[in-house]
């Protein structure tokens, strides 16, 4: 007879496991011309630079990545929309 497993239930203050999607765009010459370090995207939006690491992370936003740096693409950032608020800021 098979032995059955009893789901246990979390302790309350457990919160969900949190797991990165990060999308890589691939490095060629026309790539260059529109990346941005996630700083610079910070201050194009408007918002903080971990709010667009929270993106990157997310699968939101597409990363390059260059001598070991992570940077958002120019376009991607400025046609950005939350979907979450629908006021097209981050």
């Amino acid at each position: 007879m098979a032995k059955k497993e009893k789901a246990s239930k979390s302790s309350g203050g457990e919160k969900g496991v949190f797991v990165k999607t990060v999308r890589f765009v691939p490095f060629t010459p026309e790539v260059m011309d529109d990346v941005i370090s996630q700083a610079e995207a910070a201050v194009l939006r408007g918002i903080t630079r971990a709010s667009i690491n929270e993106l990157v992370a997310r699968g939101r936003l597409s990363v390059v990545e260059l001598a070991g740096r992570r940077f958002v693409l120019r376009s991607e950032v400025e046609n950005f929309r939350d979907a979450r608020i629908g006021n097209g800021r981050a």
